[in-house]
């Protein structure tokens, strides 16, 4: 599977969904979306709220190059923050991410043992950007690109 690549603007949310049931038995690959919003870690308050102002779109994943960086929603920002502030002070690190080839099951694991609403999907390597896995709010369907 090729890395995510940096899309501001781009990428989205399909009319493709899988519910729980089916997705506990395939591998994250499988359920992920393989193309999420990104935002590069050099980007702006206003390019988050741009983003994270899109139908669909919770938080915004940060990227440096193919790397996962971190994952920003809009609360993460207080509102007080001029839009050419740079994104970076508020990127939060270190948070929860799951291999491509890992089992479903350790990641709806993972995301009920955290309570993410999203979870980075990462290659082999650890850290380049795989995905992302998107539950809905009652963790029962996932959307798919």
């Amino acid at each position: 599977m090729s890395a995510a690549r940096s899309r501001p603007y781009g990428g989205g949310v399909g009319d493709d969904r899988i519910d729980r049931a089916s997705a506990e038995r395939l591998a994250v690959r499988d359920v992920m979306l393989p193309r999420p919003k990104t935002i590069p870690l050099q980007g702006t308050v206003g390019h988050l709220r741009a983003v994270v102002s899109q139908r669909n779109v919770k938080e915004a994943v940060v990227v440096d190059g193919a790397a996962f960086v971190g994952l920003l929603g809009p609360d993460d920002v207080p509102a007080g923050v001029p839009a050419d502030a740079p994104l970076r002070p508020y990127v939060r690190g270190g948070q929860p991410t799951v291999r491509a080839d890992a089992p479903m099951r350790e990641a709806l694991a993972l995301l009920e043992a955290t309570g993410a609403a999203r979870l980075a999907v990462v290659a082999g390597d650890g850290s380049t950007l795989a995905g992302l896995l998107c539950p809905n709010s009652e963790g029962s369907r996932f959307c798919r690109g």
